[in-house]
């Protein structure tokens, strides 16, 4: 009940809108640029984009942009104000004044990395990850997984609830990955980070079986941040193509 379940939902989230690129929300800034960043948020299709910088003479100065993000061309596109003359933190209110700073903008590439346009300038940032030890492990935690028929715009079997919890060494050419099992232990996995293409490699084999003595095995090529993941099943008929996705539940 819980698989098919969660394969309606699943169904719903891979067949409409949301299934394109979805922004991390969060914590952004170019690694060369520590001093300054930005926090963006995504609600339905409104984006909102906090910038916080430093004038000419070293002051804070932040901005504030919002406005629609087109996930057509993963592009948002809104007028920024600055605003002085607020309370102290923990004051009394006193209501600031918006000045007008221009139009900004920022064109995502994937989930985690785009360029940001304002008056004046541009250049790269990507999300934040403060809170990884590495890229893997964006997977610890427990995911569910599935997949879409393309042509006939479905999944074609049930969800896979997998709870990735141990670091090991048993990846290609022995190279690290995260060990993970179904709810119940009714099914193994494996995944892997490449750094060259952003994207995870993740290893599914149903029971009865284990990674030595597999049963049916599915293989997911996903990227995304570490909440959300969309990409390709690798063992699919050429002929039949199918999309994958990944949902994480809790960490």
């Amino acid at each position: 009940m819980k698989a098919r379940l969660l394969s309606l939902v699943l169904l719903l989230l891979l067949t409409s809108p949301a299934y394109a690129l979805i922004p991390a929300s969060g914590l952004w800034w170019n690694p060369t640029i520590s001093g300054s960043g930005f926090e963006i948020d995504l609600q339905g299709q409104t984006m909102a984009l906090t910038a916080y910088d430093y004038d000419h003479g070293g002051a804070p100065l932040w901005y504030l942009a919002a406005g629609d993000y087109d996930d057509t061309t993963q592009t948002f596109t809104g007028d920024a104000n600055t605003f002085a003359g607020g309370q102290c933190l923990g004051c009394g209110y006193t209501s600031p004044v918006a000045m007008p700073a221009g139009l900004f903008s920022v064109t995502f590439t994937d989930a985690e990395h785009a360029t940001v346009s304002f008056p004046g300038g541009s250049y790269p940032i990507e999300h934040f990850a403060y809170g990884y030890a590495s890229k893997l492990d964006y997977l610890l935690g427990e995911w569910v997984f599935t997949t879409i028929d393309v042509a006939r715009g479905y999944p074609p079997g049930g969800a896979e609830w997998i709870i990735f919890d141990t670091h090991a060494d048993n990846g290609v050419d022995g190279s690290p990955s995260l060990n993970g099992h179904g709810d119940g232990y009714e099914a193994y996995a494996i995944a892997q980070y490449d750094s060259t293409s952003n994207s995870f490699l993740v290893l599914i084999v149903d029971g009865p079986g284990t990674i030595e003595s597999p049963g049916h095995q599915t293989s997911y090529m996903i990227s995304g941040d570490d909440r959300r993941m969309t990409g390709e099943i690798l063992d699919a008929d050429p002929g039949d193509p199918m999309q994958a996705a990944a949902f994480r539940l809790s960490y």
